[in-house]
This record gives C-alpha cells, sequence and structure tokens, in this order.
C-alpha cells in the first residue's frame, strides 16, 4: 500500500488477500488455519476501509476460496493434523463440502477485480461465481 498511494505517489491499485471459507464458520478439525484466515479477511476489511482507501487510491479487498482441487488440499492431513481422531474427523468433513476446479479461482477472481468495493469479502466455491460475503468473520 505505501509504494501504491497516491498520497506517496503511487498510482493507486488494488490488493487483494486469500483468506478462506474457513474464516466464515468454524472449523474444528483445523482452527489455527481457520483463525488465521479470520484475521487476514478482518486485516483486509480494516485496510480497505476508505480511511485509507480514500486517500491512497488502493483498493483492499479479501477472497475466500472454498475447497479446490490443488495438492495443498490432498495433502493438508497429513502435516497439519496431529490427532489421529481430528484427522479422520477432517476426512469425513471434506468428502461433505464440495471441491471446485482451480478454473474456477481465475473466473471468481477475474469477477472480484471487475466489481469489488474496497473492504469488502468475496466468497469463491463450488464452481460458481463470485458472491459477496454479507456478514464476514
Amino acid at each position: 500500500m505505501k509504494y501504491m498511494s497516491k498520497v506517496n505517489g503511487g498510482r493507486g491499485g488494488i490488493i487483494i488477500n486469500t483468506a478462506s471459507i474457513t474464516s466464515e464458520t468454524p472449523f474444528p478439525t483445523i482452527p489455527i488455519y481457520a483463525a488465521t484466515k479470520a484475521a487476514v479477511s478482518h486485516f483486509s476489511r480494516s485496510f480497505g476501509d476508505p480511511l485509507y482507501s480514500g486517500k491512497s487510491g488502493v483498493k483492499v479487498i479479501a477472497i475466500n476460496p472454498g475447497l479446490t482441487d490443488t495438492q495443498i488440499l490432498k495433502n493438508i492431513a497429513d502435516y497439519s493434523l496431529y490427532d489421529p481422531d481430528v484427522k479422520v474427523a477432517f476426512d469425513v468433513m471434506r468428502t461433505k463440502v464440495p471441491t471446485q476446479k482451480v478454473n474456477n479461482m481465475g473466473v471468481g477472481l477475474l469477477q472480484v477485480l471487475e466489481k469489488a468495493e474496497s473492504g469488502s469479502v468475496w466468497t469463491i466455491e463450488n464452481d460458481q461465481p463470485a458472491k459477496r460475503c454479507l456478514n464476514p468473520a
């Protein structure tokens, strides 16, 4: 923001921070991950406020990707869940939540770039278009 800010000679711009759907609702199987993603969402909403964006010309937005078919999703249970019961619960939860294709994230990100207001949070999941979170974490 410092270098993009119109106050400092920049041209403004857009910062997109990646949070997660885990920031929208409790995820007891990955609590630290969910908490840090909620912090990213709040951070983006705060810096996206007109107090900052009005002067700087820099929009700050957060996206909350849903489960996406990537290698990270395939490996998450192996390195982040130390309790076997939690790993089983995570695997069960993962089978109940739809997984989206990576391409949907790209399309959703373009939608967000085109229409998002500074300080807004957007969910991109289930191979659906991006939608604005009305009550983000």
